[in-house]
């Protein structure tokens, strides 16, 4: 069954262009351009998801389109193939430069051709889908926050009335519910925009001043157990201090409300595996031991036991957490058993 990847072929040499139509008009959407003026003629009328470009052409080359094509914030996600009668690495940075995808050589290999745009077909595919993910996330984010804020203003102003208890509690479930859904759908919108971006100007900071920060400032969790800390001291990191400080706040926040038991927080310089130094930091929570498929799944943001009767809430803010680590070139890990409890590890690199 033919594929609905649409494929623009550019090449002003039609015996080229006669053979990629042998070779996969079978199994793709196939328009073919003379030249580049042409191919920019035909772009939006097709609307292309793959462009096979040649380089070598009469008026503007295939590096000139390829600009083209990227300047244009509608074209931005088409990917390029260009076309080259040579192999030379020169040739290829240019390419790149000029914002292609990959390259192909002339005489054509039938199978390498087809396994690459199968790839960038599935590709563009992923990335489109991820594109209405965030877009769709973005609207409901949007659309939700003024029935929701609506809700929360006038059950608060409820709840300043005179009610009886059966009432009163019933308000505080409707405050509670419309919270949670809020923090959710922002959590995920945070998640989303943590993938695409990267972190701020880094600053040094104190690791403990960072972490009790987050505990004690942030948190601010009156009446849960005291953390025991176990810091060395001078200890410092470079990174975005906001988000450091929201992945330790999350960090806890799922310490104080899982487990019952002691919360000790630990923090040493250790030697990295990958060489040179890293922050080994630890939260230990005695307590409970999580399941094998729990840890397995601790930081998957949409990971749940039974979606049927879940209540917790999604484990979006550990995925967050993961995503800021990853950021910081480093990495959270999550270990539990029965003599020591649960511990969730941040491994950081200090430089």
């Amino acid at each position: 069954m033919k594929s609905s990847t649409r494929i623009l072929i550019v090449d002003d040499d039609e015996r080229n262009r006669r053979i990629l139509y042998e070779i996969l008009g079978d199994d793709f959407i196939l328009e073919d351009a003379e030249d580049g003026e042409s191919a920019l003629d035909i772009l939006p009328v097709f609307m292309p998801d793959i462009i096979l470009l040649d380089i070598m052409m009469p008026g503007i080359d295939g590096y000139e389109v390829c600009r083209r094509i990227r300047d244009s914030a509608q074209f931005k996600n088409v990917k390029i193939i260009l076309v080259s009668g040579k192999s030379l690495t020169e040739e290829r940075l240019e390419g790149y430069s000029a914002g292609a995808d990959d390259f192909v050589s002339k005489p054509f290999d039938m199978d390498e051709i087809v396994a690459k745009l199968k790839v960038f077909a599935r590709l563009k595919s992923m990335e489109e889908i991820n594109k209405i993910k965030t877009d769709f996330l973005s609207l409901i984010s949007h659309e939700t926050n003024t029935p929701l804020n609506h809700i929360l203003g006038l059950s608060k102003i409820l709840l300043s009335e005179p009610l009886t208890e059966n009432v009163k509690g019933t308000i505080e479930d409707i405050v509670g519910s419309a919270t949670s859904l809020h923090d959710k759908i922002t959590n995920i919108l945070f998640l989303t925009k943590l993938k695409q971006g990267a972190i701020s100007t880094p600053i040094k900071m104190n690791v403990e001043e960072l972490i009790r920060s987050a505990v004690n400032e942030k948190a601010n969790y009156e009446g849960k157990q005291p953390v025991r800390y176990d810091i060395e001291e001078g200890l410092m990191i470079s990174g975005d201090y906001a988000l450091l400080t929201r992945m330790f706040y999350e960090l806890f926040r799922q310490a104080f409300e899982s487990y019952d038991g002691e919360i000790c927080c630990s923090a040493v310089q250790a030697e990295s595996s990958k060489g040179g130094n890293e922050l080994a930091i630890d939260i230990t929570c005695s307590g409970k031991k999580l399941a094998k498929k729990d840890i397995e799944h601790f930081f998957d943001p949409f990971y749940t036991t039974n979606l049927m009767n879940h209540q917790e809430g999604l484990r979006i803010s550990l995925a967050i957490c993961q995503q800021i680590a990853l950021m910081h070139q480093g990495q959270l890990s999550v270990q539990s058993d029965e003599e020591t409890g649960t511990c969730m590890s941040a491994r950081l690199p200090t430089g």
